[in-house]
């Protein structure tokens, strides 16, 4: 079986050539991809039709769940009295950290904050303006239940972890309209724009932070529990068949 993350097949292609790639998607028993794009991607590359399935990533139950924004920020020291939008990543431009900034100045709210979770280059300039602290994953649901909004207008994903944990805390998100994150479309408490566009991103964060109070809906993101018995359930199937190991 072959398992496609994020980047996994673009590096795999960069690393071994496409004909290694072709070979090894065609000979595959079966292939699971987080998202359509890339489902689509090794379809091209030679992997079987019937054999690609979309398994998106889930968020761990453990961890992202809904609760109550101002324990979460009584917990976190974050203030009570000002509206928070958070945002994370390493990749200061694929994750569009740059472009949230500029909506930020955009907006140009004083009671309006933001959050960078994680290292991201060019960490100096952006601590000028914003909130950075590095975290490790049990504290991430507790920033993500402490904002008004989560923030994340990616250039690039394969299917975004973090947007499907931000849904699972019952936050409201700002996404790229991109394929990767179609599976959000049209959802109460999902806003999709333009990750290019600043004034796009500053628009949609105005909107959510208006928006009456709700939630995106949890159903849409699949626990790991859940997921993992999804893909036993793949490999089971495939491995039941001669193929398994190679081409009939």
């Amino acid at each position: 079986m072959v398992a496609l993350g994020e980047s996994d097949l673009a590096r795999s292609v960069r690393r071994y050539g496409v004909a290694r790639a072709q070979t090894v998607l065609g000979d595959a028993a079966a292939v699971v991809a987080v998202s359509d794009a890339l489902r689509l991607q090794a379809i091209e590359l030679g992997a079987t039709r019937d054999r690609v399935h979309v398994v998106p990533n889930g968020a761990d139950e453990r961890y992202f769940f809904p609760g109550d924004r101002s324990a979460a920020r009584v917990r976190l020291s974050l203030p009570l009295d000002r509206r928070i939008a958070v945002t994370i990543g390493s990749d200061r431009v694929r994750k569009g950290i740059d472009v949230t900034i500029a909506a930020l100045d955009l907006i140009n709210d004083p009671s309006l904050e933001l959050v960078v979770l994680g290292s991201p280059r060019g960490i100096q300039e952006i601590g000028r303006v914003a909130r950075v602290v590095e975290v490790d994953r049990a504290a991430v649901g507790d920033y993500l239940r402490a904002a008004d909004v989560f923030v994340l207008p990616s250039r690039a994903e394969g299917s975004s972890n973090a947007t499907a944990e931000a849904i699972a805390c019952g936050t409201k998100v700002v996404v790229s309209d991109l394929p990767f994150n179609s599976r959000f479309v049209g959802q109460l408490g999902v806003f999709e724009v333009d990750p290019t566009s600043s004034r796009a991103v500053a628009s949609a964060i105005t909107a959510a932070l208006a928006q009456a109070e709700v939630s995106p809906d949890g159903s849409l993101v699949s626990g790991i529990r859940a997921r993992a018995s999804l893909i036993s359930a793949i490999v089971a199937d495939a491995c039941s068949v001669p193929r398994c190991g190679g081409r009939p």
